[in-house]
């Protein structure tokens, strides 16, 4: 919408108003979850320590989660395995 309406305006149009921004929210989501979704896990590598590849904690998906992270996180938002795969492409 912006992008027209500088386009016509640059061709000499009338400026169109645009409006911007969400109006259906007042504040932004929080960035951690209430309760992480999945489990760590004893990490299997050498040195030991735990492995919480597949546990969600935030309110977007980390890069590091591994498949199960990912099922968790998506499961928690009613979404399918088949439309998980769609979404991961």
């Amino acid at each position: 919408a912006i992008a027209g309406s500088e386009a016509v305006f640059a061709a000499g149009g009338p400026r169109v108003p645009v409006a911007t921004g969400r109006v259906d929210a007042d504040r932004g989501d929080p960035l951690l979850l209430k309760e992480p979704v999945g489990t760590c896990r004893e990490a299997t590598v050498p040195g030991g320590g735990r492995d919480c590849r597949g546990q969600a904690d935030s309110t977007m998906p980390n890069a590091g989660l591994d498949s199960d992270g990912l099922r968790n996180f998506f499961h928690r938002l009613d979404f399918s395995d088949e439309e998980i795969v769609a979404l991961m492409g």
